[in-house]
Formats: structure tokens, sequence, C-alpha cells
């Protein structure tokens, strides 16, 4: 059975890199909710910002969904424990945390996959494993 040319490890390596760096992007816009930079979602994309959610959303359903859980005033704290990538799947731990004046801090252990597919996040699911 011939599988081919050899994968070329160094390109492998090389992209995953550049989805596991896209996350971290999209992420780290999450500070100042007004301000999240949601041009790494495919258009057509599902996502699920927690896994009891029905349905999951598009990317303009997700950001109405947004608005529903943070407001402006919120900023949210992300803590990356642990990432990595393996071709288009990006899986991590983390933790938020959204503070919101005054009020106690909500903090949510979180494991997470992404689906990266022509340089977006095609997938997206939460999963919520803690909560305080």
């Amino acid at each position: 059975m011939d599988r081919g040319e050899p994968l070329d490890m160094a390109a492998l390596h090389a992209v995953e890199a550049a989805n596991v760096a896209l996350v971290r992007k999209f992420l780290a816009s999450w500070h100042e909710p007004l301000k999240i930079d949601y041009s790494g979602l495919a258009p057509d994309g599902l996502f699920r910002s927690n896994d009891w959610t029905p349905v999951p959303k598009n990317a303009v359903e997700l950001r109405e969904y947004f608005k529903t859980v943070v407001t402006p005033e919120d900023r949210v704290e992300v803590v990356i424990h642990q990432i990595f990538a393996k071709g288009t799947l990006v899986a991590m731990a983390r933790t938020d945390t959204v503070k919101a004046p005054g009020k106690s801090d909500r903090i949510y252990e979180i494991a997470a996959h992404f689906t990266i597919k022509q340089g977006k996040i095609a997938e997206w699911t939460d999963h919520v494993y803690s909560w305080r």
C-alpha cells in the first residue's frame, strides 16, 4: 500500500503554530467585551461558548450572545494553562474570570477545542467543568 509522500513535518508544525496563535489572539481580545476581535471566526462557523448550549451559533449570533453575558464595563481575564495543536485541531485548558464592577468575580474552569479551516476558527466548543 502506497501512502504517498511523507508529511512535511516542518510545514505541519508551522500550520499548528499559526492555529494556536489564531486562538490565542481571539481569546486575548476578550479583555474588553466591546473590543472582541471576531475577525478570526469563519462567518459560517459553528460556535458553542458552553457545552450545554443546545444549538451552536454562527459568528453574528455569537456576538449577540456575548452581549447578554458580559457588559461593556466587565473585564475578562483568560489564563491558558495548556494549549496544543494537532493539524487543524487546537485544544486547551483555561480559566476565564469575568470581573464586573461591584460584583463578585465569576470564575470558569474550561476545556475547549477549536477547529481551524482556511486560517479561520470554523468550530469552537467550550466544556465548562467548574464555575464559581
